[in-house]
């Protein structure tokens, strides 16, 4: 464990001042009652942040531990997604696209988009008992998004 922590801190030191900075913050967003050091309620905080993937927004590298807004196409592909934090969802001009096609949508609107159908039945949604499968063969997640945008 010594080994890995004189990694870390060489890692840390070789990093650029913005990395750095980002780090101190993110401490400082764990270190709830500003002491300086992590006791155990906030290391098993950070230890669900990793086994949780929360994500750090991919335009200003903040870690992101609310509502974060993904990119509905890089979502599909098991290797990458694309996260944008709130702030820069809202303010920040992206050049971020498909094919001229840009479409995010927020994490509890994915998580609705994976439901499956007969889930959906049994918790007496009638709406979605009618929705494409994120699961089935001949759908995909396009299907999925638009039907819940189309049938409130």
């Amino acid at each position: 464990m010594e080994e890995l922590r004189e990694i870390a801190k060489a890692h840390y030191r070789a990093s650029s001042p913005q990395v750095q900075a980002l780090a101190r913050e993110f401490f400082k967003l764990l270190d709830t009652n500003g002491n300086g050091k992590l006791d155990f309620v906030q290391v098993i905080t950070l230890y669900y942040i990793i086994k949780s993937e929360r994500p750090f927004c991919d335009s200003c590298n903040k870690f992101i531990p609310g509502t974060f807004f993904s990119c509905a196409e890089c979502f599909k592909s098991p290797e990458r997604s694309y996260n944008l934090c709130l702030y820069c969802y809202w303010y920040t001009k992206r050049d971020h696209h498909h094919n001229g096609r840009v479409q995010f949508l927020d994490n509890y609107t994915l998580l609705e988009t994976k439901r499956d159908s007969s889930f959906a039945r049994h918790h007496d949604k009638p709406w979605t008992s009618q929705a494409p499968s994120i699961n089935s063969a001949s759908s995909n997640m396009d299907d999925r998004v638009a039907y819940i945008f189309n049938h409130p």
